[in-house]
């Protein structure tokens, strides 16, 4: 059996600017939510109940715009948690806030 071999380019020495790491943070919070909130949706739903192909994908599209919105508000704190983890990982000093 090979061993795995990983890229041998520091991806730490790479900086990527500040707001799209929070771009992508806030993206990775949302998708994070969607999958909850698609959960909770499946388990109070009426079992039997119909929805039309229409309904569904106003539906998802609902789920998607709210998750965005949590994660935009502030949601659980994910991705400043991620943001501040990517920011370290380049050398910056996060001590004085996002």
């Amino acid at each position: 059996m090979n061993p795995i071999s990983f890229p041998t380019q520091n991806l730490a020495a790479k900086h990527i600017e500040r707001p799209t790491l929070e771009r992508a943070a806030h993206q990775f919070e949302a998708l994070l939510l969607e999958s909850l909130i698609n959960s909770l949706e499946k388990g109070f739903s009426v079992p039997g109940g119909s929805q039309t192909l229409g309904t569904q994908g106003y539906s998802q599209l609902a789920t998607q715009a709210l998750a965005g919105a949590l994660s935009q508000a502030g949601g659980w704190g994910i991705s400043a948690l991620v943001t501040r983890s990517l920011l370290k990982t380049q050398g910056v000093d996060t001590e004085k806030g996002l």
